[in-house]
C-alpha cells in the first residue's frame, strides 16, 4: 500500500499498524517513508512466525482484511493512494523445523523448509 500522511500524523499511523498487526495476525509489517507526505507499507499475512505456527489465511480472507485496513486508514484520515495484493516467497531462518512439522494447522502446500549445516 502506498498511504499518503502528514508530518504530524507519523506517531498516529505507527499505533494504528500496530492495532492491525494485532487484530488481523500480520507476520510482519515493513514500512517505509519515500517523500515527507506517503509511506510505502507491506503486510505479511503469512503461517510462520518466530514464536510458531499461526493459521495460514486464503487470498479471499486477505482481500476482506485489506478492505478492512484500508477503510480504517481511511477514517484515521489517511489517504490510500495505492492497494495491490502479492504472493511473496519470504526466507525465514529463525524458524525451528519440529515446530512446522507438530503445527497444529497444515501448511505443507504452503512452507517449504530444508536443513542446512
Amino acid at each position: 500500500m502506498k498511504i499518503g500522511i502528514s508530518d504530524r500524523s507519523f506517531e498516529k499511523f505507527t499505533l494504528v499498524i500496530k492495532e492491525f498487526q494485532e487484530a488481523y495476525s500480520l507476520t510482519d509489517i515493513r514500512y517505509e517513508q519515500n517523500s515527507s507526505s506517503i509511506i510505502e507499507i507491506e503486510l505479511y499475512f503469512g503461517a510462520l512466525t518466530d514464536r510458531g505456527v499461526i493459521r495460514p489465511k486464503g487470498r479471499e480472507e486477505i482481500e476482506e482484511i485489506a478492505s478492512s485496513i484500508e477503510f480504517k486508514l481511511r477514517l484515521e484520515g489517511f489517504e490510500v493512494l495505492e492497494k495491490e495484493i502479492l504472493e511473496k516467497t519470504i526466507e525465514r531462518r529463525s524458524i525451528d523445523t519440529p515446530t512446522i512439522s507438530k503445527a497444529p494447522y497444515r501448511i505443507t502446500e504452503i512452507a517449504r523448509w530444508r536443513w542446512e549445516i
